[in-house]
Order: C-alpha cells, then structure tokens, then sequence
C-alpha cells in the first residue's frame, strides 16, 4: 500500500473509531448537465475521486461512466467506462444500466431501467447523481467539457458551478453534498466502511454470520446509535433476538412494505410515526431503515435510530442502503451457490441412479442371454430325447407289425390281440407326445383357448384317470380319489383333464411301486376349489423347484427323469392360468411331492 493511501486509511479508520477528521486531499466535484425540455436537470456528484465521466451520444442520450484509467489517480473498479445512460422517452426521462458489474441503484434499489422524477437519487459506483427539476437551475444546460487529468479548483460560489456568465442556483452546494442536520461520514470513512463491510461478508454465506457482520460494521460506523438487524417473527412481526429493548417497527415494517430505504429526521414530528408506541415511549428521535432481501422476500431489516440528537442524514439513508443492497446480493449469490450446490448433488444422485439402473439392466440382459441360451441348449436338447422317443414307438410299431405280417396265419387269438393291444399303447403314447408339442407351441403362440362350463369335481377326477390307470397299474402303484359329490367346478373339461393327466403321469414317473397317489378336491375359502395332486416319490431338490415349470426343463434332465418330452408340467401350469387358477408346488427329498390346482368360483 501506498503512503498516501496508508495515511488515508488509517485517517477513516480513526473517524470510524472517534478520532480525528480525516483530511481530504481534494474537494468533491459537482457536475452539471441537463435536459431542459423534459424539465429535469442531473448534478453529478463525484466526491474526491474525480472519475466520472459525462459524454453526449446525441440530443436525448447521455453516458456516464468512468473515466480512462490513464487520467485516473486511483483506479475506479465499481464503475465501467459506458456504466449507465439517461435517456428521453415519451413518457419521460430513463436511467439504463448498461451491463455494468456492480449495479446502477435508484434510491437505494438496484435497477436495469427505472423512470426518473425530480428527487431521485442515482447510485453508479462512488458517484451519485441527484435529479432535480431544470426549473431550479438556471440554463442553458450543455454536455460537460472532458474531465482535465488535474485536479480543478473548488468551487466557492454557486455561480462557479454553473459558470461564469450562469445565474443564482436554488440549490445551495450544502443540499448537493447531501449535507443534513447532523455531520455525516467523510467519503473516504464510508467507502472504507463499505469495503470493510464487503471483506467481511466475503467468506460466509451463512445468514445468521451476515446480519451479525452487519452489525458490527455499523456499530463501529454509528457508536452513538442503536443497531438492529430486524427478522420476521413467528407472530408476523419484526424482532431481533439479540437485543431486548425496542425499535421503531412501524420503521421497520414501512422499509419492509416499500422494498426501499426509510429515513426519518424527526420521529416525533414524523406524521407517519410520531403516533407509534415506541416513540412516544421509548423517545426514539431519529431512525433510518432498509430491506435485505433475497429472491423477492424481505430476509431482514437493517434498523438503526438515536434517542436524541444528531439527526441521521440522507448520505447515512444512502450507506444503508447501499449496504442493505450488498447484503441482498450476498445472500442472492448465497442462495444461487446453494441452488447449484443441491442441483449438483442431484445430477450426481440422477448420475448414480442411471449407472446403477444400466447394470442393472446389463445384468438383466446378460441374464436373459444366458436364459436364452440355455433354453436353446435345452431345446435342442429336447428335440433330441423327442426323436428318440418318436422312434421308440414307430419301432415297435413297425415291429410288431411286420411280425404279423410274416406270421399271421401261424399266430392265435391271444398273441393277436396282445400285439394289437401293444401297437395301440404306442401309437397312443406317440399321439400323446405330439399332442403335447402342439399344445406347447399354441400355449407359447397365445393361440390356446379355453371353453369353461360347470362340471362336478368327481367327474373331473374320473375322466382324468383312464390314460394314467394302465401306468399306475403296470408300475404297481394305487390312485386314490376323494372329491365331494356336491363340489362344482367351471372350467373346461377337456383341458383342466389334461392338466390333471399331466400332473398324474409325472407322479407316476418319480413314484416307487407300492406307494400311492392321492387326488383331492375340495371347496377354497373364496368360493373356488383346490385340488391337490400328491406322491410318495423321490421328491425334487429345492433349488430346481424354480425352473420345474420351464418350458424344456425335463430336456436338460431328460435321462435322470426317465425320458419324456418335458413339456407336461409346463403345458399344466399354462391350463390352469388360462382358467384364471394358480398351480403351485412344494417337494422334499425322499417325500414326496404335492401339486396343488387354485381355481376361481
């Protein structure tokens, strides 16, 4: 830091605190410029940094901005060279922010294009533009000459402001410098308050750590006054849970209300609050106020009032303003970084949720193609036990019948009819066999159909039994049937026989000669029936019951199951679907198995 400026600081610093004036290096410089037709004249108030510029873009549009920084002596970093422009419009004069970094404010609020009306007070980096009407200066008004790289003389009458050959000006140079009842901050105090203000509230994005920097940068900068940081309470009022005594909430709430600064000189006198309880018994004098705001909702109020004298001036409504602006988009940057913050972690849960389905469904379609492939080696695999068994009968078939063809004049009665009973037996298992490819592939093309009428469940159980009876008979093993006479059934009789013969044949196969198996209907609790179809036999392991029903299974298992299509199981468990019923399956090693057929009434 420079010596100059190091001398500078610790002066505001040392006003700050309560020490001596600071010295200023150079008086503030007033401008003026005007557009006299639309009754508004603008006097530009730079202060002692001497950077603004004012240029002339034609009759009706004036810029301002900073000057070059060659013909600076301190480098403006919160005003851009084309800041701001006023210009005539029908309805009036306007102020447009030209894309400019720190904001252009009207009385204390930051806008991209306001209406402007005698009174006005224009905020662009450390200049301030005061609008008044151009029947109080006198005239002609034109565009001010470019800024000399010195320093000009200050001004000593009103007539040096407005020139040599100029009139009387009505405002007085005191009511330009904002100057009020009370003494305010130098320029340099406030500049060095506003950017202790800034560093401060730089780390945090917490609101509790911003009010309370707030507070202790204004504490510092008004030690004779009362400084509330004011939040919304519970029962709808303004309260500050760090301090007891009490503030001026009609201030407060008016700040709130109007989203701008509020300052009033005289409470007492003060027709908008000289009627509220705190000033008529607190004795609150003077007070000014201003919203914090973040996406559109007043997050607090900065208030600060005295008990007594000096009077807060409009430069002090102005730093509190422009603080409570900077709070604003302290807490608006805050919320932003929050927003991106959640928003990023919910792409990276989105990103974890899709990476986690895409395996997912890797997984899923790894799996399919293995099922696929299985199925396939399965298939094959069937095709391969069907020919065999195929064969089997047309062998015998052929056999048999080229046996009575060489011998039938030599063969009697019995051996006769015992070959013709045998080529009947597998020309009817051959029938069988090809009964079931057919159905597998009509159930697999959802071409099966079923036709439901009422039967009696004994009737069911009887016309299921003929095919299985020779095998049951043949492998000694007993069928034993109980239904009620009085139980009814819908379904369709051909299709419910065959998945019942199905079921039946399979017990059959997996049962020991001498044991027994048991078919039983009876009435479900939901007005359908159940019948259950259950053997003594070898049992199946528990980790193949999942695919028992799978279409091929007895394919991959061909051997060990004693032959067959392997279609049976599956083709029962489809006819039943296809009436709406259930077929589910529970088995134990060595004990047996058990069907049990679910039906709707």
């Amino acid at each position: 830091m420079q010596p100059a400026t190091q001398r500078r600081t610790a002066a505001a610093r040392a006003k700050l605190a309560g020490g001596p004036r600071p010295r200023i290096e150079s008086t503030p410089r007033v401008l003026i410029a005007g557009m006299p037709k639309h009754d508004l004249a603008f006097i530009v108030y730079e202060g002692s940094h001497e950077s603004t510029r004012v240029s002339w873009e034609d009759a009706e549009r004036m810029i301002i901005g900073r000057r070059r920084d060659a013909d600076l002596r301190v480098k403006e970093p919160t005003m851009s060279s084309r800041h701001a422009e006023l210009v005539a419009l029908d309805d009036g004069v306007h102020v447009r922010d030209l894309n400019s970094l720190n904001g252009t404010y009207v009385n204390g609020s930051r806008v991209a294009d306001a209406l402007l009306k005698p009174g006005d007070r224009i905020q662009i980096g450390r200049a301030t533009i005061l609008v008044t009407r151009a029947g109080n200066l006198s005239g002609p008004f034109e565009a001010p000459k470019p800024l000399p790289s010195a320093p000009t003389p200050p001004p000593t009458s009103v007539a040096d402001l407005v020139g040599s050959g100029g009139e009387t000006l009505r405002v007085s140079l005191e009511d330009l410098r904002g100057r009020h009842d009370a003494p305010p901050l130098e320029e340099d105090s406030r500049i060095l308050l506003l950017r202790d203000l800034s560093e401060s509230l730089a780390p945090t994005d917490r609101k509790s750590q911003v009010f309370e920097q707030v507070r202790r940068v204004f504490e510092q900068a008004f030690p004779d006054a009362r400084i509330f940081i004011l939040r919304p309470a519970a029962d709808g009022d303004w309260a500050d849970d760090r301090r007891d005594d009490c503030p001026s909430l009609t201030v407060a709430a008016e700040a709130a209300r109007s989203r701008s600064a509020v300052l009033s000189t005289s409470m007492p006198q003060d027709e908008r609050f000289a009627s509220a309880d705190s000033v008529r018994i607190s004795g609150i004098q003077t007070a000014i106020a201003a919203p914090a705001s973040c996406d559109g909702t007043v997050e607090a109020v900065i208030y600060v009032d005295r008990l007594g004298l000096p009077a807060f001036s409009k430069r002090d409504l102005h730093l509190l303003g422009i603080a409570a602006n900077h709070v604003s988009a302290v807490l608006e940057n805050a919320a932003r970084i929050r927003q991106l913050e959640q928003a990023q972690a919910q792409l990276a849960e989105l990103n974890r949720e899709l990476e986690a389905r895409v395996e997912a469904r890797t997984a899923e379609v790894r799996r399919q193609a293995e099922e696929i492939g299985r199925l396939a080696e399965a298939k094959d695999e069937l095709l391969g036990i069907a020919a065999h068994d195929i064969r089997g009968p047309l062998t015998v078939i052929q056999g048999t019948t080229e046996l009575l063809q060489l011998r039938l004049d030599d063969l009697d009665g019995d051996t006769l009819r015992s070959s013709l009973a045998l080529i009947h037996a597998e020309a009817k298992s051959l029938g069988r066999l090809l009964s079931e490819l057919l159905d597998a592939k009509a159930i697999e093309s959802g071409k099966l159909r079923v036709a439901k009428r009422p039967i009696g469940a004994r009737e069911l159980l009887d016309g299921a039994l003929p095919a299985a009876r020779l095998a049951a008979r043949h492998k000694g093993i007993e069928l034993v049937v109980e239904a009620p006479d009085d139980l009814g059934i819908n379904a369709d009789p051909r299709r419910l026989r065959q998945a019942i013969t199905n079921l039946v044949l399979n017990a059959i196969k997996f049962s020991e000669p001498g044991t027994a198996i048991r078919l039983e209907a009876r009435p479900a609790a939901d007005g359908g029936a159940a019948i259950t179809v259950a053997d003594q036999g070898v049992g199946i392991p528990e980790d193949e019951l999942d695919r028992l029903f799978d279409p091929y299974e007895q394919g991959r298992a061909g051997k060990r199951l004693g032959g067959g299509s392997g279609l049976g199981l599956m083709i029962a468990k489809r006819l039943v679907e296809l009436h709406g019923g259930r077929l589910a399956v529970s088995s134990q090693v060595g004990a047996g198995t058990r069907f049990v057929l679910s039906l709707p009434g």
